[in-house]
């Protein structure tokens, strides 16, 4: 499928900036949208500006989401492909989650993508892709993630849910699972990451922007359903499959021993 119009949410950083730079260097026009932008970043893309816009949307606001991309279908037409990357995540053991802060992740990683999905799915044409990022932590659970597991595990049924319904109209739906990526979402939680989660996060490499980026856009162009990032990332994920109990005890041995570690 050649790609005219793309639609990117979590646009402002990470994963959905790099996308957005992607398609606008490759000659795409690109829709970007997400909660704010930063000047700096809207100055640098203005040599785009016949081929890029943005609009501020807030993903788990349903009504915004709608109104936005109402006013986005009418203006650009329908998408090519659409990469949904907005998401947040509040990490600390679930006892320090309040419901409050679980409730906001749970409301932007799941529900947003609802929105998102609601709003463009009955638009877009036969030949069109939806891809959701999700993570790793929508297949493999993680200590310290309570209200991040529960929203990309959602996330990854939403997804699968979708997939079932749209690709009879020709649509597909693609849920990619990276491991950690280098982002300033990531590099914020690093700041008050539990030694546990540090520990688990430890078995398995960091992708660069880069990396996480060319694969992505490699597994999309070959229009997979579940793009799993990362050789290791996949080793880890097929373990987990096949032999849940020993994966979890692996982890929960090490986990142990870090816990042993903070108490003396």
């Amino acid at each position: 499928m050649q790609t005219n119009t793309v639609y990117i949410t979590g646009a402002g950083s990470g994963i959905g900036l790099w996308f957005v730079r992607h398609y606008l260097a490759a000659g795409q026009r690109v829709v970007a949208i997400n909660r704010s932008f930063k000047a700096e970043l809207l100055q640098e893309l203005a040599p785009y500006a016949e081929r890029f816009s943005h609009y501020l949307c807030d993903v788990s606001d349903e009504a915004r989401v709608q109104q936005v991309m109402d006013q986005v279908l009418a203006k650009h037409g329908r998408p090519d492909l659409v990469i949904h990357s907005a998401g947040i995540q509040i990490g600390g053991p679930f006892e320090s989650i309040s419901a409050a802060d679980f409730d906001q992740v749970l409301r932007i990683n799941l529900s947003g993508s609802r929105h998102v999905a609601a709003a463009l799915l009955p638009q877009m044409h036969s030949g069109s892709q939806l891809v959701m990022i999700a993570s790793m932590a929508g297949l493999v659970p993680t200590y310290g993630y309570a209200a991040y597991n529960a929203s990309k595990y959602g996330l990854v049924g939403l997804a699968g849910a979708l997939y079932l319904e749209y690709l009879p109209r020709g649509i597909l739906v693609s849920t990619v699972c990276p491991p950690e990526v280098d982002t300033p979402m990531v590099e914020l939680e690093a700041q008050t990451m539990h030694p546990a989660t540090r520990a688990m996060k430890a078995m398995a490499p960091t992708l660069t922007l880069d990396q996480a980026g060319s694969e992505m856009l490699s597994q999309i162009a070959r229009r997979q359903r579940l793009i799993v990032l990362g050789r290791s990332t996949r080793r880890t994920y097929r373990l987990y499959r096949w032999f849940p109990e020993l994966v979890l005890w692996v982890v929960n041995h090490k986990i142990r021993r870090v816990l042993a570690k903070l108490r003396q």
